[in-house]
């Protein structure tokens, strides 16, 4: 939509996110498509739930932009809470992106708070990036085949090739773990187009 489009879609998610906040909160634009908002007052960390909630119920609904067609939007967000005795805003910050990355790899119009397990997801998740993008080259992949067999007569009628991942520092990964992740990541894509299947 270029440059003019993409500052009315800006200033429009802008004005929803401020009446979703209260006038002594703060919001910022911290680059790209991404926000940060710091809640002042708020004694219980349900309260930034029901804040979150109220965010997401205004993106239910397509933004209507005269210059523009309608636009669907959805939206993920990240939740971190300031304990002054603990931590700095630094430390804040990185909690609430590693809750923001949780709450977009469970789906869309989400939000997650941060925790030591959403925390260690993530961590696990960026090993596996890792090693997923030198597995081809150390061979660490081995192909199984299982045979289908025709219930009715007992014969082999064809094989189903299966994929292991075997690696020295994470051990065995299952399918189920490490093709999504190289797929959201493009790592599955990218040998594709290198003409490797």
């Amino acid at each position: 939509m270029g440059h003019f489009g993409g500052d009315k879609i800006l200033k429009e998610i802008t004005n929803i996110l401020l009446k979703s906040i209260r006038p002594d909160d703060f919001l910022a634009r911290i680059g790209g498509d991404e926000f940060a908002i710091i809640l002042n007052r708020i004694n219980k960390i349900e309260d930034t739930g029901i804040v979150a909630e109220k965010i997401l119920s205004h993106f239910d609904n397509s933004i209507d932009i005269p210059e523009l067609k309608s636009i669907d939007l959805s939206i993920s967000i990240g939740i971190s809470c300031y304990a002054p005795a603990t931590e700095n805003f630094n430390a804040i910050f990185k909690q609430a992106d590693i809750a923001l990355y949780k709450a977009k790899y469970t789906g869309k119009k989400h939000f997650e708070f941060y925790s030591k397990l959403i925390r260690d997801l993530y961590l696990e998740k960026k090993d596996i990036v890792y090693e997923l993008k030198k597995a081809l080259e150390n061979r660490e992949y081995a192909l199984l085949y299982q045979p289908i067999i025709n219930i009715k007569n007992g014969k082999i009628q064809g094989l189903e090739t299966l994929i292991r991942w075997k690696n020295e520092n994470l051990g065995n990964i299952p399918p189920s773990k490490f093709i999504p992740i190289a797929e959201e990541t493009g790592i599955i894509t990218r040998y594709r187009k290198m003409g490797r299947k």
